[in-house]
């Protein structure tokens, strides 16, 4: 598990060093962030469906695009206030993400015990997987729908 979960930092720095700064500003920040959900969502249900461990690694070497999000989302949110406004903004951001980090583990250990647990109706070891592949899917549907407005019209 260890060993995964430091594949999987190494992998995201190297994408966010190497990829994100040239990808962004070629594609945009509204499809930056929709393809890095995508590659995240694809990666969340693959790390749930992998029936043999060292799977893992290549499904976390391609899900390391997923660092596409951050950056732009961030990038994007800034635009929208003032430069007066910009602390609010990261300060509610950042208080959102410890809400996250407070809430989500106990979720998806919770996702975790009652599909591996005896007599659950579908044993899944990879259930927290899903429920985030889900959470992304929702993600992706408010970017995609709902928040076209924060996204500048690029000049044809």
């Amino acid at each position: 598990m260890g060993a995964s979960l430091a594949y999987a930092g190494l992998t995201m720095a190297l994408a966010q060093m190497f990829v994100t700064r040239r990808l962004i500003p070629k594609i945009g920040e509204r499809r930056a962030i929709l393809l890095g959900l995508t590659v995240g969502l694809i990666g969340f249900f693959g790390n749930a469906l992998v029936p043999q461990g060292w799977m893992i690694y290549v499904v976390l070497s391609f899900s390391a695009l997923q660092g596409l999000v951050f950056p732009s989302m961030n990038s994007t949110l800034s635009k929208q206030v003032s430069a007066t406004e910009q602390g609010e903004l990261q300060g509610g951001v950042a208080s959102l993400q410890s809400v996250a980090a407070i809430i989500g583990p106990p979720v998806m250990t919770q996702a975790l015990s009652f599909f591996t647990r005896v007599g659950a109706p579908i044993h899944l070891p990879g259930a927290a997987f899903v429920l985030a592949g889900t959470l992304t899917l929702g993600s992706m549907i408010v970017i995609r729908f709902f928040a076209r407005n924060a996204f500048p019209r690029r000049a044809a």
